[in-house]
C-alpha cells in the first residue's frame, strides 16, 4: 500500500545550488503587499536617480515573458504607467508568449532590434556574444543586496553577472486526491509502472476522465521532458556535449509515447499540447488525474474555486525506490548594450521594479517563488506554496548558463513532441540531436 505522504528524496549530482538558499528566502519575516505603487516602496538610492532622470527623459524598449494575465496587467497597468509618471522615462513594453519569446527575442536581436531589457528563461547565448550589460552597471548595491546569493550568482557567465533573476520555482508532479480515492489508490505514485497503472484506473472513471495530463508542444517541451528524462536516468549532456539520443532517454520517450498513443491514457495529442493553455486548465477543472506543475497550478485552483483537492510530489523515478525529481527554474531578467549608452535609464527601471513593494505584488500575480527576501514576505504563509518550498531543495535545473542551451530549446519545440504523433522516438531524438548539433 502507498502512503499519501509527500515523501521526498535528495538528487544525486545534480541537486541545484541556484535554489538551495531559496529555501531560507521563504522563511522570511511575514508581510504582504500594499496597493501598487513604484514611487512609495522605492528607496531614497531609487528615488534621487528619478529626479535626474526626469529631467532626461528618454524611451527604453522592454520585452518581458507572459506568467499569467494578472502579471501582464501590472506591467501594462500598473507598474509601467506610475514609472513613467515618476521618471518621465518613455517605456515601450511587449508582453510575449513563451511559445515564441525565444524566436522573435532572437529575430530582434539578429536585425539589431535587441531591446533595452528582457526577461526570459535564457541568457548565456547573449552574454558570450558580448551583448549584455554587467549586472553591476544596471542595478544599484542595495537591489544586488537584497537578491538570494545563490540566485543572482545563476545569473553568471565566465565569472561576471549578466542577468538577474526575476522568478523562481519548481516543477512537481500534481495529483487530484479525489480522483484517486474514487480510483482506488491509496497514494501517489512511487514508479513509472504506478503512473501507467494509476492512469488507467483513473482514466476508467466515468466522466472521461484523463489519466495523466501530457504536454510537448512548442511552447514549454522542456518542462515535461527534463523531468520524465531525469527520472529516467538521461540528461542533455553526455561527457560535455550535448546528447539527447541517448538510449535512456529513447526509452523514456517511447514510454511517454505508449502513455498517450497504446494506453490513451494522456489527452488527445500532447505533442501538440502547450502547459499553461493545455494541461494545466485539464488539471485546474478537475479533469485529469495528474500533471507537472508549479505553484500557479495550485494558486489558480483557490482564486477559481474549482474545488479541486489535490497533493503534490516530487516526479517519481523510473523504478520504485528512487529518488524523486525536482525541475527548478530561474528565469532572468537582462540589459542589452545599445549604441546610446542607456544605464541609467535601465538601472532606473530595474531599481524600481526589485523595490519591495512593486516586487513583492510582481512575484504574487505570477503565482511563482520570489528571488528576493523581502519579497518572499507577501508569500511566506501561504499553505498552497509549502510542497514546492519543499521541494526546492532538490531541485535540478536545466543548464540556462550554457551558451548552446538556446539551440537546444529551438530543437526541442520543433521536433519532440513528434514523438508523441507517431514519429518514433528513436528518430524524433536524432531529429533533436541533428539540429543542435554540437
Amino acid at each position: 500500500m502507498r502512503s499519501m505522504g509527500n515523501e521526498r528524496g535528495a538528487i544525486p549530482g545534480r541537486v541545484a545550488a541556484v535554489l538551495a538558499a531559496a529555501v531560507l528566502l521563504v522563511s522570511a519575516c511575514g508581510g504582504s503587499a500594499s496597493s501598487p505603487s513604484v514611487a512609495a516602496s522605492a528607496p531614497a538610492s531609487v528615488a534621487s536617480s528619478a529626479a535626474a532622470s526626469t529631467a532626461a527623459g528618454g524611451t527604453l524598449n522592454v520585452v518581458v515573458a507572459d506568467y499569467t494575465t494578472d502579471s501582464d496587467n501590472w506591467w501594462k497597468n500598473t507598474f509601467v504607467p506610475a514609472f513613467q509618471q515618476k521618471t518621465g522615462i518613455t517605456v515601450n513594453l511587449q508582453v510575449m508568449s513563451w511559445a515564441d519569446i525565444h524566436q522573435k527575442v532572437a529575430s530582434m536581436v539578429q536585425t539589431g532590434q535587441a531591446p533595452d531589457i528582457l526577461n526570459i528563461d535564457t541568457y548565456a547565448n547573449y552574454a558570450e556574444q558580448g551583448l549584455l550589460l554587467p549586472v553591476s552597471s544596471v542595478i544599484s548595491p542595495a537591489t544586488q543586496a537584497d537578491i538570494v546569493p545563490a540566485l543572482l550568482k545563476s545569473g553568471e557567465y565566465n565569472g561576471t553577472g549578466y542577468a538577474m533573476p526575476i522568478i523562481a520555482s519548481s516543477n512537481i508532479l500534481y495529483y487530484n486526491t479525489d480522483l484517486f480515492t474514487k480510483a482506488g489508490i491509496s497514494g501517489p505514485p512511487t514508479s513509472w509502472a504506478d503512473i501507467q497503472a494509476d492512469a488507467q484506473k483513473i482514466s476508467a472513471l466515468p466522466g472521461g476522465y484523463i489519466g495523466y495530463a501530457m504536454q510537448l508542444g512548442p511552447q514549454v517541451p522542456q518542462t515535461e521532458w527534463s523531468v520524465w528524462q531525469w527520472a529516467g536516468g538521461g540528461d542533455y549532456k553526455t561527457n560535455g556535449a550535448w546528447s539527447l539520443n541517448t538510449p535512456a532517454n529513447v526509452a523514456t520517450l517511447s514510454f511517454m509515447s505508449d502513455l498517450a498513443n497504446k494506453y490513451k491514457v494522456t489527452e488527445v495529442n500532447p505533442g501538440k499540447t502547450n502547459m499553461v493553455d493545455g494541461t494545466w486548465p485539464l488539471f485546474i477543472q478537475g479533469k485529469a488525474g495528474m500533471v507537472i506543475g508549479n505553484p500557479a497550478v495550485g494558486q489558480q485552483i483557490a482564486t477559481k474555486a474549482t474545488g479541486v483537492k489535490w497533493a503534490a510530489v516530487p516526479f517519481p523515478s523510473m523504478n520504485a525506490g528512487g529518488k524523486g525529481v525536482v525541475l527548478g527554474i530561474a528565469d532572468y531578467i537582462m540589459a542589452f548594450k545599445q549604441k546610446t549608452d542607456n544605464t541609467a535609464a535601465v538601472k532606473q527601471f530595474l531599481d524600481a521594479f526589485y523595490a519591495q513593494q512593486a516586487y513583492g505584488e510582481f512575484a504574487k500575480l505570477s503565482t511563482l517563488l520570489p528571488a528576493t527576501t523581502s519579497g518572499a514576505a507577501t508569500m511566506s504563509s501561504d499553505p498552497n506554496l509549502k510542497p514546492f518550498i519543499d521541494a526546492l531543495a532538490q531541485a535540478t535545473f536545466t543548464p540556462a548558463q550554457d551558451p548552446g542551451w538556446d539551440k537546444v530549446l529551438g530543437a526541442m519545440k520543433t521536433y519532440m513532441g513528434l514523438g508523441l504523433q507517431g514519429t518514433s522516438a528513436t528518430d524524433t531524438l536524432n531529429q533533436v540531436q541533428t539540429a543542435i548539433g554540437n
